[in-house]
């Protein structure tokens, strides 16, 4: 049970997004068929999501929760 802070479940989401914005932003995810001025406006978009949520990450740390997180093997 969380008493305080952000669950690092959370956490764990917000970085599985920012892992596709980041591939989106370096072009990694091809785009067949798609116009050039859209994947430009998607890669722009996906680069200011990766800033967006790497601030949020640092939140995270420093409010983090007392739980540990989810990839803790309980022994």
């Amino acid at each position: 049970m969380m008493t305080n802070g952000i669950d690092p479940k959370v956490g764990l989401w917000v970085n599985a997004g920012v892992c596709v914005l980041s591939l989106l932003a370096a072009g990694s995810l091809a785009f067949p068929g798609v116009p050039d001025g859209i994947v430009s406006a998607v890669k722009t978009y996906a680069a200011d999501g990766v800033a967006v949520i790497t601030a949020l990450n640092l939140v995270f740390g420093w409010y983090s929760s007392n739980t540990s997180g989810p990839g803790v093997i309980n022994k």
